[in-house]
């Protein structure tokens, strides 16, 4: 949390300067859960009713949230301006019960990159505050797709992919890759990197394994030059009060 606020106290100082933020390239916004409690830990669970503020924030704005696959696809030809995505990693429950109809009620589009381990109520993590937190199970993820939101892989488990050999890793993608086609129906093209973790040799398994693109942790927008494979995202959490997120749109946390 220290570092989260140092960013804060930063963005803020910047807000009040002439500078006026970045506009030239598309934002990919990186969510995990959406829900009460908070957890205090990463504050990776945005509260309800600031996620519907957040939506309604990037519609005011006239930003057209895309795909990653819908970015990709458009290469040069993307708006960078006006284009957005939004992102949700690790395939949480509520990513269903809460996020799919507040984005689908405002026309906008998604992508959920899922932990396939997770799937089914397999994992036994929890918030800070004790609570289990719970994940969605295969037939929420093909009701996603359905729903024409993108589904992409968040890997089997949730582990860096540069700790791992070449086999393990291989392994990992072409796994959760494979079992996400068998269960959904869905061949997932894109993919994020549990806790950012990436080098040039596990970009170039991404690459073999049948990918199209990746997401990152790292900070920024996409450019026309952009690798898609290292596509930059900004994180938005449970502590963004309406200004951080206003200010984060702006370029202001970059």
């Amino acid at each position: 949390m220290v570092r989260k606020n140092i960013h804060r106290i930063r963005a803020y100082v910047m807000s009040l300067l002439p500078f006026r933020g970045k506009t030239d390239g598309v934002r990919i916004l990186m969510y995990h859960s959406i829900g009460n409690p908070a957890d205090h830990r990463l504050a990776i669970r945005v509260p309800p009713e600031n996620f519907r503020r957040q939506l309604d924030e990037i519609a005011a704005r006239g930003y057209f949230t895309k795909t990653v696959s819908d970015i990709i696809k458009g290469g040069a030809a993307a708006d960078r301006t006006r284009d957005i995505a939004l992102t949700f990693d690790d395939g949480y429950k509520d990513n269903v019960t809460e996020v799919a109809a507040a984005i689908a009620a405002r026309g906008m589009k998604a992508t959920f990159f899922v932990t396939t381990s997770y799937i089914d109520g397999k994992s036994r993590n929890a918030w800070t505050d004790g609570s289990r937190r719970v994940y969605m199970d295969w037939d929420d993820v093909a009701r996603l797709g359905r729903m024409g939101f993108e589904i992409g892989s968040h890997m089997i488990d949730h582990i860096a992919l540069s700790d791992l050999d070449d086999e393990a890793a291989l392994a990992q993608l072409k796994g959760s890759k494979d079992e996400i086609l068998s269960k959904t129906g869905i061949d997932p093209k894109t993919i994020s990197y549990p806790y950012g973790k990436l080098n040039g040799r596990i970009v170039s398994l991404v690459k073999k394994a049948g990918y199209t693109g990746g997401c990152s942790t790292i900070k920024g927008l996409n450019g026309v030059s952009v690798d898609p494979y290292l596509l930059r995202r900004t994180e938005v959490d449970g502590y963004d009060t309406i200004h951080d997120f206003r200010a984060k749109l702006s370029g202001y946390y970059d």
